[in-house]
């Protein structure tokens, strides 16, 4: 697949090194990119297409870096931008039955609690949406204290009743918030590629 060159990236997106070693130096050619670059796109054009599911997607172009070799996207959302595209999404079930996906999310929380060294008095999890896997380890863990980052205030709700059981559930929409704080049990499903600086965190 051609690619155009980075005097055709457009002016909405930050051109970031790599989230790892820091270096700048990217190969030439992307390892993988879509029909659809969003790098070559608008903001205004991409949100519409990162909201929801369609046939032909929408993503930003993954590059190697040339110092560590890491896969990571030069191009991407700002911290802003991503607040934006969370704050107008619907829950990770997409209009899909839930019971099924809830199988699915429990497993994940099944296979977290059979480690022996899993301590889960203080649970935190990252991008937890509508609570699914939070609800399994509430009924199998019972933690003291809960903690969200969840920038998505529409599932707020659902995600609340989910562990309505535990008093005092904190959420939360980004890491910085809780600063100093101490977490026993930590767990994210498919989020952890959208945080922006993963070492700092």
């Amino acid at each position: 697949m051609s690619h155009k060159n980075s005097s055709q990236i457009h002016s909405d997106w930050d051109r970031r090194n790599c989230p790892i070693c820091g270096s700048g130096a990217i190969a030439s050619l992307p390892d993988s990119s879509a029909r659809n670059q969003a790098e070559l796109m608008s903001w205004s054009e991409v949100k519409d297409f990162f909201i929801g599911l369609r046939n032909d997607q929408v993503f930003f172009s993954y590059y190697r870096c040339q110092q560590c070799e890491l896969l990571y996207c030069p191009w991407y959302f700002s911290k802003d931008q991503i607040a934006l595209l969370y704050a107008a999404m619907p829950d990770n079930t997409m209009g899909e039955d839930k019971s099924t996906v809830s199988r699915t999310q429990s497993a994940y929380a099944n296979w977290i609690m059979r480690s022996k060294n899993v301590s889960n008095r203080k649970y935190l999890e990252v991008g937890p949406d509508i609570g699914l896997v939070a609800h399994q380890i509430v009924k199998l863990a019972k933690p003291e204290s809960i903690s969200f980052i969840e920038p998505n205030h529409s599932t707020r709700p659902e995600l609340l009743e989910s562990v309505a059981i535990v008093p005092g559930v904190e959420i939360v929409d980004f890491i910085e918030e809780l600063t100093g704080r101490d977490f026993s049990l930590i767990v994210g499903v498919h989020v952890y590629d959208h945080l922006l600086d993963p070492l700092e965190i």
